[in-house]
């Protein structure tokens, strides 16, 4: 109750409530809006658990940082579920299955022979991969030899290899202590005609065997015909020196052309 003329109006202002005295029950629903929070004053303590949903989250949002994984990465590496380490994730390096690449040379310039040496004996098995190999001269045999304790193989190979060509054509050739191990016979080098294929070497692994080079290559001979040929150079075990580890590829004469291309691949 007031005597006289009604007091003029006066806005409530922050200073006139005491620290304290406004409670939840007396926020209205709703009431608390985007624009009355200031930017970073919403602590974690202050979020619920299992509060920020799926939906809550921009996509392309969560980062390498923001996850929880046992360890740091490297390039080429996966991620995998391993529930013993710390976040339950872990960085590895994805297998290689049965079949490992080990390196791929395309020759730059002609050369005489292509050396592929420092054959691991962790891999049971080769492959090389042949793609355009030519030869610097007409008809010319592709021949391979094995390095052993150090130094290449120069004899005592033996060998088959089987032909046909496209004319109905066929021959056998074989030979046992040769000094010239043959995977292909008669190869063309004329315009577009170049050989390809695979080389397997199997048991380089273990000197108390023979090493086997088998292969299967397709390529034109010197007479035009298209010509697959099939061959087996083997050379026999040798207790006293180690197991192979190398190969050498060449012709009978002449250089390797340009452009060639192995791929060479390990078999576990």
């Amino acid at each position: 109750m007031y005597i006289g003329k009604t007091p003029t109006a006066v806005p409530l202002t922050s200073s006139d409530i005491t620290d304290g005295i406004i409670s939840t029950d007396k926020l209205a629903a709703n009431a608390v809006v985007t624009s009355k929070i200031s930017d970073g004053t919403i602590a974690t303590a202050d979020i619920a658990n299992v509060n920020v949903t799926q939906g809550k989250i921009a996509d392309q949002s969560i980062n390498e940082a923001k996850m929880q994984i046992s360890n740091a990465p490297s390039n080429g590496y996966m991620l995998t579920a391993q529930s013993g380490n710390t976040g339950g994730l872990t960085w590895a390096e994805a297998a290689g299955g049965a079949y490992t690449k080990i390196s791929e040379t395309t020759l730059g310039s002609a050369a005489a022979q292509m050396d592929f040496t420092s054959l691991s004996n962790s891999f049971h098995e080769f492959m090389f991969v042949l793609d355009n190999f030519k030869a610097s001269g007409d008809a010319k045999d592709l021949l391979i030899f094995f390095e052993r304790g150090g130094s290449f193989v120069t004899s005592g190979y033996k060998m088959v290899v089987s032909r046909f060509d496209s004319s109905g054509g066929s021959a056998i050739q074989s030979a046992n202590g040769t000094t010239t191990p043959q995977l292909s016979t008669s190869i063309g080098n004329g315009s577009g005609e170049n050989l390809s294929g695979v080389v397997r070497i199997a048991n380089h692994d273990n000197n108390s065997n023979v090493t086997h080079a088998y292969s299967h290559l397709a390529f034109q001979d010197a007479g035009g015909d298209s010509t697959v040929s099939i061959g087996n150079v083997l050379l026999p075990y040798d207790s006293s020196t180690n197991y192979v580890t190398g190969i050498r590829l060449k012709y009978n004469a002449g250089n390797i052309a340009a452009g060639a291309r192995v791929t060479l691949i390990g078999l576990n």
